[in-house]
């Protein structure tokens, strides 16, 4: 049996217990969604703390991928999709590629494409964005869903040709107001976009918070 671990959200101090293998990893609260560093504090932990009625203690166990995505899931959160760009859109670089390969560097280039799309990764869940990239090191970039304010499906002729969409969203983040999730197809795409508008709508009711826009 797995011993559980005990701590207190520093953001909304809502009592989380977790398995103690967890501790040190990140992950969101249960409660309030903020990101916290998963911390033992069963030790410094009061009596009252530890007989805390466990109706009152929402368990959080971060959740790891087996492409190895870096990031965790809240207990409550719930993948809604994931997925990578075409290779499609790599068709040109690919056939160049093949064309000069007498040249042999090409392959290698076309090996590191390859490779760069395979590690590009979009999850969606009903709470967040997240993009992960790098081949060699890794990067994770997150967009909450409630920062959504607009979403579009957007085809050029080449998507077109080949039946794939792209989803152009507008959020109120600083780091990230434009995001595309790019070259997916497109009949996913229309169903993707109307499940992130309508999981925008639920986490903006749940945690009662609105867009305004100041011209």
């Amino acid at each position: 049996m797995v011993d559980q671990a005990v701590m207190k959200c520093p953001n909304c101090g809502k009592l989380i217990r977790f398995p103690e293998t967890k501790a040190g990893q990140r992950a969101k609260c249960p409660e309030c969604s903020g990101l916290i560093t998963l911390v033992n504090e069963v030790q410094q932990a009061s009596p009252v703390l530890l007989a805390a009625d466990n109706s009152s203690a929402s368990s959080s166990v971060p959740f790891q991928g087996a492409a190895g995505e870096g990031f965790g899931l809240a207990a409550d959160e719930k993948e809604i999709w994931k997925g990578t760009p075409s290779h499609i859109t790599n068709i040109t670089t690919y056939a160049l590629c093949v064309l000069f390969s007498w040249l042999i560097f090409p392959i290698f280039i076309g090996i590191w494409k390859w490779l760069q799309l395979r590690c590009f990764q979009y999850t969606v869940t009903d709470q967040r964005i997240v993009v992960t990239t790098g081949v060699v090191s890794r990067r994770v970039e997150e967009v909450e869903l409630y920062r959504v304010k607009d979403t579009a499906l957007q085809q050029s002729v080449f998507e077109r040709f080949f039946g794939l969409a792209t989803i152009h969203l507008k959020t109120s983040d600083q780091s990230h107001p434009d995001l595309w999730i790019n070259s997916i197809a497109a009949n996913r795409a229309k169903e993707l976009r109307e499940e992130i508008r309508i999981a925008t709508e639920r986490l903006r009711e749940r945690k009662r918070v609105s867009e305004v826009d100041y011209s």
